[in-house]
């Protein structure tokens, strides 16, 4: 991901320096798109990708987006600082188990869950 991340902003600075989407840099969405395809079978339109300045931002965002009134499942074990982002804004939050292949489907569909948070490190571990 950095080599494609080096790339783009070596080829693009023209594209780069100009005022952008919200979302981020086309340029750079379409590259991680490619890479996720590539590398991980995974088929994301780059209008899905937003690319911002840290963790908590992007999260802020998506939290007005989706709403404070939204009940999200996590997967346990999570990463504790998105945890705690959801929990500035009181958002109810549930923790789901991992099985083998993933997050427990049974337990999750006896959840009154909104919205599901995966981490792709735990579902692409290797």
């Amino acid at each position: 991901m950095i080599k494609i991340v080096h790339q783009v902003l070596n080829n693009c600075q023209d594209e780069l320096v100009h005022p952008s989407s919200s979302k981020g840099v086309l340029l750079l969405r379409q590259a991680i798109a490619k890479h996720l395809n590539d590398y991980r079978g995974m088929a994301v339109d780059p209008r899905q990708i937003i690319i911002g300045a840290g963790t908590e931002y992007l999260y802020t965002i998506l939290i007005q987006l989706l709403g404070i009134d939204k009940t999200v499942a996590f997967e346990e074990p999570s990463y504790s600082k998105i945890g705690k982002i959801y929990q500035q804004f009181h958002i109810k939050k549930i923790f789901i188990d991992m099985e083998n292949d993933g997050l427990s489907m049974s337990q999750l569909s006896k959840t009154d869950a909104d919205i599901v948070h995966l981490s792709p490190s735990h579902q692409f571990s290797t």
